[in-house]
This record gives C-alpha cells, sequence and structure tokens, in this order.
C-alpha cells in the first residue's frame, strides 16, 4: 500500500513539475496561477493543496528537490571536498542540471519574476550550505568570513552568474564560464581552498 501511494506521489509531483516548466516558457512566474497547474498537468486541486500551500511552497520543493538530488549524487564524495569545490561543484552541478532540461533553462532565461525564483533558491541553499561550512571550519578548513555570510555570498554569485550565463549562453561557452567562475569563488574562499 505504501508503495502504490509512493508511486502515485512521485506520479503527482512529476506531472505538477512537468506542468510548471511548460508554463515557466510561455508566462512569468507572476502569472502561474495553481488552477492552470492543475488543469494542465490533470491533477485535482485537492490533490494540489494537500500537499502544497501555494504556488510559492510548490516552487520551494522543485528546487529543495533538485538540490536534494545534487546532495545525493556528491555526499559520497563530498567527505574530503574543501568548501572552495563545494561551492565550485554546487554551479557545475545547477548549469549541468540546467543544461539537460532545455524547457526549465529557456523558462528561467526569460523570466521577469526571476526575483521570486532567486529568492526562493537562496532559502533553501543558505541554511544548508552556513551548516556545511561551519562542519567545514570544524574539519579544520580556513573559511575566510563567517560560515553564514560565506553562504549568502555564495548563493547570491551564484544566483546572479547562473542567471547572467543563460542570458548570455550563446556568446559564452558554459566551459569558459565555468573557469570564470572558478576563479572568482576561488578568490572569495581564498585561503579557504586548503586545509591547515
Amino acid at each position: 500500500m505504501d508503495m502504490k501511494m509512493d508511486l502515485r506521489i512521485r506520479k503527482t509531483y512529476r506531472a505538477l513539475t512537468d506542468a510548471f516548466i511548460q508554463m515557466m516558457q510561455e508566462m512569468d512566474f507572476a502569472d502561474v496561477t495553481v488552477n492552470e497547474l492543475c488543469e494542465r498537468s490533470l491533477v485535482g486541486r485537492g490533490t494540489f493543496y494537500k500537499h502544497f500551500a501555494d504556488k510559492y511552497e510548490f516552487l520551494s520543493f522543485l528546487i529543495r528537490d533538485q538540490y536534494g538530488s545534487f546532495l545525493s549524487e556528491i555526499s559520497a564524495s563530498m567527505q574530503h571536498h574543501s568548501p572552495y569545490e563545494f561551492i565550485a561543484e554546487l554551479f557545475r552541478s545547477c548549469l549541468d542540471f540546467l543544461e539537460s532540461s532545455p524547457a526549465l533553462m529557456s523558462a528561467l532565461k526569460n523570466a521577469q519574476g526571476s526575483s521570486v525564483i532567486e529568492k526562493t533558491v537562496a532559502e533553501v541553499l543558505i541554511p544548508d550550505m552556513t551548516q556545511r561550512m561551519k562542519e567545514m571550519k570544524s574539519m579544520g578548513y580556513d573559511i575566510p568570513f563567517d560560515p553564514h555570510l560565506t553562504a549568502e555570498l555564495a548563493v547570491s554569485i551564484g544566483n546572479q552568474t547562473v542567471l547572467w550565463w543563460l542570458r548570455n549562453r550563446e556568446s559564452v561557452p558554459k566551459e569558459k564560464f565555468m573557469s570564470f567562475l572558478h576563479r572568482n569563488v576561488d578568490a572569495l574562499m581564498s585561503p579557504g581552498n586548503s586545509q591547515k
């Protein structure tokens, strides 16, 4: 019974996610309504509201889900990563994810409401990154700033630079952009890219 429920929930989330990404290609986040999201995904409003309070909570779920996927992919190898490597790998994972989802990339590139998305990304990532920076500091890594400030800076830089790249990716290849980003993250984290 639980497996069937889990499968139904996953199907519901997938249908909502696919419809949301499609809608973001056609309209700004501010124009997305729960009614239309439910119609397009063939998910009942009652089902939507059973899982999410509103479209903002749904957006937060999407971002948390993707961040959780990133963490599960790298969690085993992250034991030995420096703060610099963690942040750089997070940026690379974000770009890889966006490239694997052209519809989402297009939607974000053209989104007028990207500030809502940026704010939600920050709300999801900053608390986790702050905790990770604290743990890395306790492991002997030299963090140049307060862990919370480091997380705030990294997320802010990430938000802005990823959005910039989305708008300029035709003229700036991903590897060139990543090289630029690595240099800047390295400068931010220096001397935090080596253990004491």
